[in-house]
């Protein structure tokens, strides 16, 4: 922009120029089964339906259904280079905006053969998951069943986020073209689980326990504060009885206990 060779010095302006990826974090996507024809697949997950979990020099997706396997079998890296050469292959279908609220019923881990993951894996396991709408908790009957690699993080009573794909409407296109691009042996799930709400329902209770908490220990506070004001009221009428004692009306403070009265 400007320069002072006198002084040595410049005002230079630099412009980068970057691709962003246009895929956030916890986005549902398609990864068609096309794409490893034309070498830019995903792996395993190739013709399903998965997760952004990880977005950062590679794209890490995760399973959205994942079969009874090992937990590391779920996941699979996708490189810039091959999702710019096939990016027509990986369609969006959800983003966080459509993201539901589910409360977990019930939580069973897979049996010892799909055991917790090891390395980056080791805070994930497969897990079998009832949940229902956090909307209908108690009020409707219907719960949903699915498989999430989710198992080591859920209890009875989390609240969970996740995807409603039985409630979801998809124009007739898109729903065609979604389902001629997964795999023969793949099922679209009714609820596809994202992320555990931080705390959950344990959570809520706590907050509960300590705003109830709160609430005695503010009245506790008044009460304290009456005690002091009444100790000062009892102080000054000591105080103004022993001056009328000394000042010679009455001796036994008859006065004084008719000005206490």
């Amino acid at each position: 922009v400007s320069e002072d060779p006198k002084n040595n010095t410049a005002n230079v302006k630099h412009t980068t120029v970057c691709d962003m990826v246009p895929l956030n974090r916890y986005d549902l996507i398609v990864c068609d089964k096309r794409a490893a024809r034309d070498g830019c697949g995903a792996g395993r997950l190739n013709g399903r339906m998965c997760l952004v979990h990880k977005v950062s020099s590679t794209l890490q997706l995760v399973d959205a259904a994942p079969a009874r396997i090992n937990i590391e079998d779920c996941f699979a890296d996708l490189h810039p280079e091959k999702y710019w050469k096939g990016e027509k292959h990986f369609r969006i279908v959800f983003s966080q905006n459509r993201l539901a609220r589910f409360v977990v019923m019930d939580v069973e881990l897979c049996d010892e053969l799909h055991k917790a993951g090891e390395g980056d894996f080791s805070k994930y396991s497969l897990a079998d998951v009832m949940v229902v709408r956090e909307a209908e908790y108690g009020i409707s009957d219907e719960t949903f069943h699915c498989t999430t690699h989710l198992g080591n993080l859920l209890e009875i009573g989390d609240v969970v986020l996740g995807y409603d794909l039985v409630s979801s409407v998809l124009t007739g296109g898109d729903e065609w073209s979604m389902i001629n691009s997964f795999n023969s042996s793949f099922t679209v799930p009714d609820i596809v689980l994202v992320k555990k709400v931080s705390g959950g329902a344990a959570a809520d209770e706590t907050a509960q326990g300590e705003e109830s908490g709160n609430k005695k220990k503010a009245k506790s506070s008044a009460s304290k504060r009456r005690e002091r004001r009444m100790e000062k009221q009892e102080k000054k009428m000591k105080e103004a009885s022993e001056s009328l004692g000394r000042m010679g009306f009455g001796s036994g403070g008859g006065e004084a206990d008719e000005i206490e009265d």
